[in-house]
């Protein structure tokens, strides 16, 4: 069979021939009738195309180049979050978010005189905007300041957290309690905001202050986070979420959010991701060695109690210069120095000088 026949056979039968970069059909050489007969004829027909099409598809009919087999691939573009800050990107920010978590709830718990929970959730790092959108739009904002660090940061509360609140605080008995929705906060609803943004400021500042000692105060409160004007939308911020919960009862919880602006705390970024350098064994063992040698020669001051007496605020303002105070005869002597108790002694008197006999060191104290 000849190479014509072939080609002819293979259309008939509705699967064309594998297309190569040189031509798409077999033509005859044999005159140009054939040429002028062929030349008003489609390539290939109708049937023919769905055919190449499916058995491209299938897998059954190969694309080929000049170079060889190609097959199309598809790679996945997987749309990673950039909103959240890995776990350990800063641990010790997680770390204070822990602690404020447990002390807002045991101060919140006192307040209210209610069981109640709160726990850290998770800390993003997103442009202001983004965040916006994300809560509910009657939220409540209230902004405060920090200084020594620049820039504002926002307390956040859900609209779903300032029912359960409202009604911890009157326990239910109270306008103010019955009136509340989540559409229209009450003044007094609002008020109840600001108290808890208050004590969560305290807080803060009790917890950063390891770190950083800051002085928090409250600023203005906003319903809906459109309304804050504080922040720039495009500005990133660092938000940490937290959830609380009233009691047992799903619809008793909601969430809070503590915002700061980046660049706030873009002084404190190595100290809150944990940078540390590495340590020189070598240089510590130096430093050790200098520290022994020198300890010796550092000057302390020592002190002790003659004795102690009681007497009334009208005796003491009736003293005179030459009255006498009697006090008793101390037996023992405690020695301290720099405040510190160190030896344990008896008063008595060493050539002509009152003077200490030491007796024992005392144990230190050691604080829980």
């Amino acid at each position: 069979m000849s190479e014509q026949d072939e080609n002819t056979e293979q259309t008939e039968e509705g699967v064309p021939p594998a297309a190569s970069d040189e031509s798409a059909a077999v033509v005859p050489e044999s005159g140009a009738g054939h040429e002028a007969e062929g030349a008003g004829e489609a390539v290939l027909t109708d049937d023919e195309k769905n055919a190449l099409i499916e058995g491209v598809a299938s897998g059954e009919i190969e694309v080929q180049s000049a170079a060889g087999t190609r097959y199309a691939t598809v790679t996945p573009f997987v749309i990673a979050s950039r909103a959240r800050l890995k776990s350990n990107s800063m641990p010790r920010l997680n770390g204070i978010n822990e602690q404020f978590a447990k002390n807002l709830s045991e101060c919140l718990s006192n307040l209210l005189q209610a069981e109640l929970e709160i726990r850290a959730l998770s800390t993003r790092l997103q442009p202001f905007g983004d965040f916006c959108e994300a809560w509910p739009a009657r939220s409540v904002a209230v902004a405060f300041s920090a200084p020594p660090l620049a820039g504002k940061g926002l307390i956040v509360v859900d609209s779903v957290l300032i029912g359960p609140l409202v009604e911890a605080f009157y326990s239910g008995n109270s306008l103010e309690s019955v009136a509340h929705n989540e559409a229209a906060h009450s003044p007094g609803s609002l008020s109840v905001v600001q108290l808890f943004a208050t004590e969560a400021l305290g807080i803060l500042r009790e917890v950063w202050s390891p770190l950083q000692e800051l002085s928090p105060a409250r600023e203005a409160l906003r319903v809906g986070l459109e309304m804050v004007d504080a922040i720039a939308a495009g500005e990133r911020v660092i938000h940490s979420e937290f959830e609380l919960s009233l009691g047992d009862k799903p619809d008793e919880r909601g969430s809070f959010c503590v915002v700061w602006q980046e660049s706030s705390l873009a002084p404190l970024r190595p100290a809150l991701a944990g940078d540390a350098r590495e340590r020189d064994p070598a240089e510590d063992a130096r430093w050790h060695k200098i520290l022994q040698r020198r300890m010796p020669e550092v000057v302390v001051g020592l002190s002790s109690t003659v004795g102690h007496v009681r007497m009334t605020l009208g005796d003491v303002m009736r003293l005179q210069a030459g009255d006498v105070i009697g006090i008793d005869t101390p037996r023992v002597a405690t020695v301290k120095a720099q405040g510190i108790p160190l030896l344990e002694g008896r008063f008595g008197v060493h050539a002509g000088r009152n003077a200490i006999e030491t007796v024992a060191w005392l144990e230190p104290k050691i604080a829980n």
